[in-house]
């Protein structure tokens, strides 16, 4: 049943030059929202689902992080030549392949779906894309006792998030999602794991942020998170 919608997907992709474009404006339509937004698969679901190929989609993406077994070497070889349209399923292949690092770096830098991010964390990869899973883990997320992962395992993904986060590309992005880190999962996270050593540019980057962050907080009357200046401050050893 996988192979019957992957391979109607990528013969769409092949003939229907169009559906790369659909796909491509639909990423970067979703790279313009503001945090708090919904995630990604949210996203396509609420405003593409009317359409077969995007209908199909979902349901590979349903099939594909289900318990249905299937060889997942041979689907990333037929997905990887798209890795750069297709991302969401090699986020999914990634975690199946316990590729977590690079799972969350596609989600970070290629996504910008932070939420799923914090999720793959605590719920683990696999489920993350699938959208009752998600609507399960928004209601599991109010309850901190709920996990279905252990907290070690959790902290390592928080670990490696941590370090997505940091090298976002925009600056906005990299101090309100490090900060929201901290302030939420900051008992998971060791400064330690991203501590040593210090790019030789961070110093330097931490002192322009702070300066503009305390400035705008004076200007705004806004207060500037605390997480961001001690994480900040321990990393660079401060």
């Amino acid at each position: 049943m996988i192979f019957l919608f992957l391979d109607k997907i990528l013969v769409d992709l092949d003939n229907i030059p169009e559906l790369i474009e659909s796909v491509q404006l639909a990423t970067d339509t979703y790279h313009t929202f503001s945090s708090p937004k919904p995630t990604y698969i949210e996203f396509i679901a609420s405003n593409l689902s009317t359409d077969e190929w995007w209908r199909n989609r979902l349901l590979l993406l349903e099939f594909l992080t289900g318990d249905t077994g299937y060889d997942v070497n041979t689907v990333f070889q037929k997905i990887n030549p798209w890795k750069t349209v297709l991302i969401p399923e090699m986020i999914i292949l990634h975690s199946r392949m316990d590729q977590h690092e690079n799972a969350l770096k596609l989600l970070c830098h290629s996504l910008n779906d932070f939420e799923t991010s914090i999720r793959y964390c605590l719920f683990g990869g696999v489920a993350t894309f699938q959208l009752h899973q998600q609507k399960q883990q928004k209601r599991q997320q109010q309850h901190s006792s709920v996990r279905t992962i252990d907290r070690d395992q959790q902290s390592v993904l928080f670990n490696t998030l941590l370090v997505e986060f940091l090298n976002l590309d925009k600056g906005e992005d990299r101090i309100e999602q490090t900060s929201s880190l901290l302030e939420r999962f900051g008992g998971w996270l060791d400064v330690g794991h991203v501590s040593p050593p210090p790019p030789p540019f961070f110093l330097s980057l931490y002192l322009f942020y702070s300066s503009i962050l305390e400035a705008m907080a004076i200007e705004t009357q806004t207060d500037i998170p605390e997480s961001f200046f001690f994480f900040f401050r321990m990393y660079v050893g401060t």
